[in-house]
């Protein structure tokens, strides 16, 4: 009896695993030199992630993405996108005090304040954002008093990525 419950046990984790293991078919995913879906394939996907392996193997791949060759004002109009993405009326959106800083790794950083309009057609007064747009052009940003997120975070990215660093002055 024990051998039947151990049996059906192994089939469900095999079903259960390796069918959305299997379906995982990306150059970091490692059966371990085991057949795809034999329990011994699921362990050795489940070691792959629990080293860390498989998170550095992802991680090499993009840093191999290629970078994209934008010029500032493309880069500038990305990082404007997905701040005015964020707000109700992205039409009515007005900047001011908007720095850029550039890193190292290539990423490029927008901080500043944004004014749009509210649900009633009024101004909802400038809020500070930080936008940044990284070296293969993914952009994306936070606007203080979003919903996304709480306000203690966004003090700590606003002091990290904005505070410290004085930026060169532009026009967004």
């Amino acid at each position: 009896m024990k051998k039947i419950v151990f049996a059906v046990s192994v089939l469900t984790a095999v079903v259960a695993f390796g069918g959305a293991a299997s379906a995982q078919a990306d150059a970091c995913s490692t059966n371990g030199g085991y057949p795809p879906g034999s329990p011994n394939a699921v362990m050795a996907r489940m070691r792959n992630i629990a080293s860390g392996a498989y998170a550095a193997c992802v991680e090499a791949q993009r840093a191999r993405t290629p970078p994209v060759n934008w010029t500032p004002t493309r880069i500038r109009t990305a990082a404007r996108q997905a701040v005015t993405d964020k707000l109700r009326d992205p039409s009515s959106a007005q900047f001011r005090n908007v720095r850029r800083i550039e890193h190292s790794n290539g990423s490029t950083m927008f901080c500043g304040e944004v004014n749009g309009r509210n649900a009633y057609g009024g101004m909802s007064g400038f809020q500070r954002f930080e936008a940044g747009v990284d070296r293969t052009g993914d952009a994306s940003a936070l606007i203080d008093g979003g919903e996304e997120l709480n306000a203690a975070y966004f003090e700590g990215a606003w002091n990290q990525f904005c505070g410290r660093i004085a930026g060169t002055p532009v026009q967004f």
